[in-house]
């Protein structure tokens, strides 16, 4: 096992990671790359590096190095540009298909609106909206709760100063 550096964040990870626990960055691309199989982006499965489909799942499987050599008449300019475009939309094909749910600003307004803690867990730790509008959100929940606790505090007084 080696450690290797994400060429997204910068952190150091393990060559046999699946992706960068750091931003997401699937780092089974570049550790295919430099090995003569091809590790599965769906099931993690490695292939023979001359296959075109998974072995387990059947999904297509990324080119690699040698193929675009070869289908661009080993031009290394060219295949080295083809290569770097089908990793990047490869990460972007990955990071699309891999957000869960709940990573997604829908469930986060939702959250906001139905059970606002979870909302605003949500939206920080995905950073879904601009740092502005998420200190601005959390300022006016947390005006609401402090608010909310003194208006029943208020009420309760009342009550008891009546009877």
């Amino acid at each position: 096992m080696a450690l290797i550096q994400c060429p997204d964040c910068g952190k150091m990870v393990s060559d046999r990671s699946r992706e960068c626990p750091g931003c997401g960055y699937p780092i089974y691309l570049l550790a295919s790359e430099n090995k003569k199989e091809k590790r599965c982006e769906y099931c993690g499965t490695m292939n023979p590096w001359h296959a075109t489909h998974c072995s387990s799942c059947g999904a297509e499987l990324p080119a690699t190095e040698n193929e675009n050599k070869n289908s661009n008449g080993g031009g290394t300019h060219t295949s080295e540009k083809v290569n770097q475009e089908n990793t990047t939309s490869n990460v972007s094909q990955s990071r699309e298909k891999k957000q869960k749910f709940y990573e997604k600003a829908w469930f986060t307004i939702l959250m906001l609106i139905c059970f606002y803690p979870v909302g605003i867990f949500t939206m920080w730790k995905y950073e879904l909206f601009s740092k502005n509008t998420r200190i601005i959100i959390s300022a006016i929940f947390a005006f609401i709760t402090i608010a909310g606790m003194f208006n029943s505090t208020t009420a309760q007084a009342m009550t008891l100063a009546i009877h």
